[in-house]
């Protein structure tokens, strides 16, 4: 069983991308980038044409509860690590899993 840990400010900076994953408008690639302690963009990229949307924000962390304005509309999201992947989870949908770029 992977051991799921904590995430603390500094285990997220940098980018993180998904690999193709089923979204309410259709396949996308997403990338989540910690700017610092305090700063995220959110990035969904369709596949095949499409803008991508970018949404930035602040963030915080409580516990392994993840709160920005940039994900799920402000509502709180399950994150933590396992395996070298950061998992965000959106309540009522699959985990999803992310490696650095």
């Amino acid at each position: 069983m992977a051991q799921k840990t904590q995430p603390q400010p500094s285990d997220l900076l940098g980018s993180w991308k998904s690999g193709t994953v089923q979204t309410e408008w259709g396949a996308a690639v997403l990338e989540v980038t910690f700017q610092s302690a305090s700063d995220i963009e959110f990035k969904m990229t369709p596949s095949g044409e499409g803008q991508s949307i970018v949404t930035k924000g602040k963030y915080r962390l409580s516990g392994r509860q993840l709160v920005s304005d940039a994900i799920n509309k402000g509502e709180p999201v399950s994150v933590w690590l396992e395996d070298n992947q950061l998992v965000i989870q959106t309540p009522s949908e699959p985990p999803q899993r992310f490696t650095r770029k």
